[in-house]
């Protein structure tokens, strides 16, 4: 192989590692993306539930129902 061969061919690996880069860089931001949602979600679901379990009735207060 001559030296224009083998510049060539590493010019071609180059472009296309830089497209794979590009292509997993775009991946990975959707991803964190999606992560960030889901842990606000999930931060927001668990207020709810201490919310809602501060809120409810205290159910170790109730009686037994008459079939116990």
């Amino acid at each position: 192989m001559d030296d224009s061969t083998r510049i060539a061919d590493l010019e071609a690996r180059l472009a296309f590692q830089e497209d794979t880069l590009t292509t997993l860089d775009a991946a990975v931001y959707g991803q964190q993306r999606r992560i960030d949602a889901l842990e606000r979600l999930c931060e927001r679901l668990a207020a709810r539930l201490r919310d809602a379990v501060a809120a409810g009735p205290d159910l170790g207060a109730d009686p037994r129902p008459p079939h116990y």
